[in-house]
């Protein structure tokens, strides 16, 4: 990747390439990379991309959940990377839960006291 180190500091697309400011406060150049969404969700090569993707999405759903009924303890506890960090904690329970990926947590908000409680869930977690 290209790093950027002259004195103009740019953000946005010219042409193919993609100035942006990382979270380091170093200015980034990439160009585009990886197949195209409609690739994604067609090709049956990319079926296990597609469970990944709708796992790590209920995920951080679940993770919303938690952080929107927490919301007067955490504006003084939270930081930039709480949301990460959840959503890192709900993947950790989902990929401990012993059943197939496709049986897992069909509604969100009727599940997640079920999942939270269990206690090998929580025995492998902590």
């Amino acid at each position: 990747m290209a790093k950027q180190k002259s004195f103009i500091k740019m953000q946005g697309k010219v042409g193919d390439l993609s100035f942006s400011k990382s979270r380091t406060r170093r200015y980034e150049v990439r160009t585009p990379g990886g197949a195209d969404k409609q690739r994604i969700m067609t090709d049956p090569n990319f079926q296990r991309t597609r469970e990944n993707m709708a796992e790590f999405g209920s995920a951080a759903a679940v993770a919303k959940l938690i952080h929107t009924q927490l919301t007067n303890l955490l504006l003084c506890l939270g930081d930039t990377m709480l949301s990460n960090r959840s959503t890192f904690l709900v993947l950790r329970f989902r990929n401990n839960d012993t059943r197939l990926r496709n049986e897992q947590y069909g509604n969100i908000n009727n599940n997640i006291v079920v999942v939270l409680i269990r206690k090998e869930n929580l025995y492998n977690i902590f």
